[in-house]
């Protein structure tokens, strides 16, 4: 369907999205006895990620920008390989952030998504996987949303680098502090819960250091090559 201007009009799939989770909880509840709740959780969160994955598939990126995407993937798969002496010190959220302002909000989301998905295959994969796509690729979502807004970019460093470790601090760490909730064993009680995110404070606290650093001393010279890469083959940043 096109509307006036020529642009095609996409299906709103959020409904939908909405349905089958309020679906997947309720059978979760249910068939509580007989399944992990990590089963319904990770459900949820693979269906949260659709209309993310079907946006940037629905623009159709040329192979120009898909191997530049591609190539922001491998940095950050190998940034998280190479600080694995410092697991609560990795600078990946901050390249995230980086590409996002370069390219926008879907190429950062699949960018920070697909990240996790490929170094899990050296860390391990399991039901968190999909926890630290969903993560990282809100952190790429956010970062990319702010670019288009004016709040990051590169003229605005500081406040960029600032915003982007609170994003880490207020959403990021968060989320995956919630799938420990989700994902352990037996039942929790609040002192529980409140544990498992007063234990998750030091670590989004590094992990935000890190994002701060990262974004602080490459978002010049990265966002340089990579805003000439734009300019050359001719990528726009695209909207969610």
């Amino acid at each position: 369907m096109q509307n006036e201007s020529g642009k095609v009009k996409r299906k709103n799939i959020w409904p939908l999205i909405v349905v089958l989770i309020v679906l997947v909880l309720a059978a979760g509840t249910y068939f509580r006895k007989y399944i992990n709740f990590y089963i319904p959780t990770a459900l949820i969160v693979i269906l949260l990620m659709i209309p993310f994955f079907r946006s940037f598939e629905e623009r159709k990126p040329d192979a120009r920008e898909l191997v530049t995407l591609a190539i922001m993937c491998a940095i950050c798969v190998m940034s998280r390989v190479l600080f694995t002496w410092a697991p609560s010190f990795k600078p990946i959220a901050g390249l995230i952030t980086i590409t996002a302002i370069c390219f926008g909000p879907s190429s950062g989301f699949m960018v920070g998504a697909l990240s996790m998905l490929a170094s899990n295959m050296m860390f391990g994969q399991g039901p968190w996987t999909v926890w630290q796509m969903f993560a990282f690729g809100m952190h790429g979502l956010v970062s990319g949303y702010l670019a288009k807004k004016g709040i990051f970019g590169e003229k605005k460093l500081v406040l960029t680098a600032v915003l982007s470790s609170v994003l880490y601090m207020l959403m990021t760490g968060p989320i995956l502090d919630t799938s420990a909730i989700f994902l352990m064993p037996g039942a929790l009680t609040i002192k529980h819960v409140l544990a498992i995110y007063g234990a998750g404070l030091p670590v989004n606290l590094s992990q935000a250091i890190c994002t701060f650093i990262t974004v602080f001393l490459l978002l010049k010279p990265m966002g340089a090559i990579l805003n000439r890469l734009k300019v050359k083959y001719g990528i726009l940043n695209q909207e969610i």
